[in-house]
């Protein structure tokens, strides 16, 4: 029907697309013009291409729906079947059981990597195995349960964005428990606020910001770890790194405290 196709690339354009059409006896002239910034070519070609099919199907079947056009070409098709394909059935387990199993099938990859500054003011690099991310989960996990905390019991994590808040993260969910972010960056009135105000437990955190909450009277744990991937805490070092035996946590809870800063 449209025996000839225009493409007109242009960074600047005064509309995202522009389609013109003109008559040329018994078929039409397309000229596309669309912004490069926005569209590939791959995309205008493909984008053409179901236009083309809509006109086969309304000039053969006039009382055609076009909701009922397959707009897919065969290998779309194929793509599709690939990527959605759903005769591997998964295993109904929680996040942190699949975590777990992945700590045993991949225990030497490593998990995660952070950066920590020494006491000379240098910084090195800290890589934890999967094995021992969830080894450092764990011992966190059972102080956690030692402390008390039970399922949705809330437990604040004062920490910078690093591998100590992963652990955390990862603890919270072995037991169920709430997770109360508090992010070290928020001022300090909105900080104080939200230790207040949800009333944590506990509070994880590590050694550098311990005094910005000395004045909050909850039991605190610093997770900061060694060069080894080791907690410093002989409180924490000194426990079972194996799994809790704890009945699969499905649901996943957190808290996170919205005020409006303004007016406090």
């Amino acid at each position: 029907m449209m025996n000839k196709i225009i493409f007109n690339k242009n960074k600047f354009t005064e509309h995202e697309l522009n389609w013109k059409f003109s008559e040329c006896s018994d078929s039409l002239e397309l000229t596309l013009e669309y912004a490069t910034d926005l569209f590939t070519e791959e995309t205008i070609k493909r984008m053409v291409k179901h236009y083309e099919l809509v006109l086969e199907y309304l000039a053969l079947f006039s009382d055609f729906c076009i909701d009922n056009i397959n707009m897919l070409s065969n290998q779309d098709k194929k793509l599709l079947t690939s990527i959605n394909g759903s005769e591997n059935k998964i295993a109904k387990n929680s996040l942190i059981k699949h975590f777990e199993l992945q700590s045993i099938h991949n225990s030497d990859k490593p998990s995660c990597i952070g950066t920590t500054m020494m006491d000379s003011n240098k910084l090195y690099n800290k890589t934890l195995s999967y094995l021992q991310l969830n080894s450092r989960a764990n011992q966190v996990a059972r102080w956690l349960v030692a402390m008390g905390v039970e399922r949705e019991t809330r437990v604040a994590v004062y920490c910078e964005r690093s591998i100590e808040l992963v652990i955390s993260l990862i603890a919270i969910l072995k037991i169920g428990a709430c997770y109360v972010p508090v992010d070290p960056q928020y001022p300090l009135s909105y900080r104080n606020h939200i230790l207040n105000d949800v009333c944590p437990k506990v509070i994880l955190t590590i050694d550098c910001l311990t005094n910005d909450i000395v004045e909050i009277k909850k039991n605190k744990l610093t997770l900061d770890l060694d060069k080894n991937g080791v907690f410093f805490n002989m409180e924490l070092s000194t426990l079972s790194e194996n799994n809790l035996d704890i009945i699969d946590i499905i649901d996943i809870i957190d808290i996170i405290d919205i005020i409006d800063i303004i007016d406090k």
